[in-house]
């Protein structure tokens, strides 16, 4: 009996070029999901609240879980940073309390929900979703399924754009 559910599989690249991040020459850190639909869910604080959410909008949505952290056969036993951002990358949503899955969601212009974690929503986390005026992506436990459209990413790039360019600006104002 593998380790692995059957919807994630260690596999060898035809092509190690396409494994991320890019140039990367280690075939076995490839990370190979079947084409199907799914909610990847990255719970560090094995929040049941969270869980229950995920299974509704998956439910709602059609969606397969694929999990860290989780008990159920969904769980994702053995993986790294690699298939830690193909997971994201591959996903249909997104749905953490973590800022480094809500960052890679956005990088890879993902729709996602934040959980709010037990100690409240972290300052990085909660400064990145005002910046790209995201907030309403926060979940509140026990909060209903919204219905909501698919993030803008035209609009969240320029407003990146814009933060980027202040930091430049702020780095050569420092520096010189």
């Amino acid at each position: 009996m593998s380790l692995y559910p059957a919807a994630v599989v260690l596999s060898l690249p035809a092509n190690p070029n396409h494994c991320l991040p890019m140039n990367c020459r280690n075939p076995f850190l490839y990370f190979h999901l079947p084409l199907l639909l799914y909610l990847f869910l990255y719970d560090f604080e094995n929040d049941s609240n969270l869980k229950q959410f995920a299974e509704r909008l998956a439910e709602k949505n059609n969606l397969k879980i694929i999990s860290f952290f989780d008990d159920k056969n969904r769980h994702v036993k053995a993986a790294g940073p690699i298939q830690f951002l193909k997971l994201i990358k591959g996903a249909d949503y997104i749905l953490s309390n973590s800022f480094h899955a809500t960052a890679f969601s956005v990088i890879f212009e993902k729709d996602f929900f934040v959980f709010k974690r037990k100690e409240n929503l972290n300052s990085r986390m909660k400064e990145l979703l005002e910046g790209i005026d995201l907030t309403d992506r926060e979940i509140e436990p026990g909060q209903a399924i919204k219905d909501m459209p698919s993030i803008d990413y035209l609009k969240v790039n320029s407003l990146l754009d814009e933060k980027m360019e202040q930091s430049r600006m702020f780095l050569k104002t420092s520096i010189l």
